[in-house]
């Protein structure tokens, strides 16, 4: 039998650099997350490791179970450099586009991961799990790393951060449009 892999794809004409952004008053430059708050999305690994860096604020964008507990853990480690929002889907891409970088920690039984497309084809740089999922999504327009180790994760997102992602980060999304 012949098997043809068809990928999950991004619109390239509403997910892109130009265009509105939304300001959300924390202190630049912006990591964004975006993803349920749920235990398999590991967002408190993102909060952990930002706590590891005396710059940046980390916007996550969603709504779950663990909202209360990562607005907690948050505030404690970040204090005002952390927010958690909650948006319609119609709204990403004015979200994305206010960030400077973007980051999910979930776990490598993730199907797909179509947050990533949408970063990379906002021009945004990505730091993600080192799994062969990510890397086959991500490819050269990010850092995989291990994310259960706050020092590791920490320094993949101050590396990223001083990266130029937006060339790459557009032409690995144009391979799933």
């Amino acid at each position: 039998s012949r098997v043809v892999k068809i990928p999950n794809g991004v619109n390239l004409n509403r997910f892109k650099p130009e265009g509105e952004r939304l300001d959300f008053k924390l202190k630049k430059p912006v990591i964004l997350s975006i993803g349920a708050l749920v235990w398999y999305k590991h967002h408190e690994r993102t909060i952990k490791a930002m706590g590891l860096l005396d710059k940046g604020s980390l916007l996550l964008v969603g709504d779950g179970p663990r909202k209360e507990e990562l607005e907690s853990l948050g505030k404690k480690l970040l204090g005002d450099r952390f927010k958690i929002v909650q948006a319609d889907y119609e709204d990403l891409p004015v979200i994305y586009r206010a960030a400077d970088l973007f980051v999910l920690p979930s776990w490598n039984r993730e199907a797909f991961g179509i947050v990533y497309l949408e970063a990379m084809a906002s021009g945004l740089g990505v730091v993600a799990p080192k799994d062969p999922v990510r890397q086959e999504i991500i490819g050269e327009a990010g850092i995989l790393t291990d994310v259960s180790n706050p020092q590791a994760y920490a320094w993949a997102i101050e590396k990223a951060l001083n990266l130029d992602w937006k060339t790459k980060a557009l032409n690995q999304a144009k391979k799933f449009s």
